[in-house]
């Protein structure tokens, strides 16, 4: 299954991605966010498994994807 957080300042616009995320048999919604710190706060969080503590980090106004 794939997880995804959708993030977005227009509910509107993560509530249509949401529909057709979840319609689609191996994917689902893990979390939305309306902003970048939102996204960040969450994607830790979701990432986060046993053995793994938090990390804070510096508070950002804009997303930028980061690359793996």
């Amino acid at each position: 299954m794939i997880r995804v957080l959708v993030a977005d300042d227009q509910e509107d616009i993560r509530g249509a991605f949401r529909i057709n995320l979840d319609a689609q048999p191996d994917m689902t919604v893990a979390a939305e966010a309306a902003c970048g710190a939102s996204a960040a706060e969450q994607a830790r969080h979701l990432r986060r498994g046993p053995g793994r503590r938090a990390t804070s980090g510096a508070r950002r106004e804009s997303f930028t994807p980061g690359r793996r």
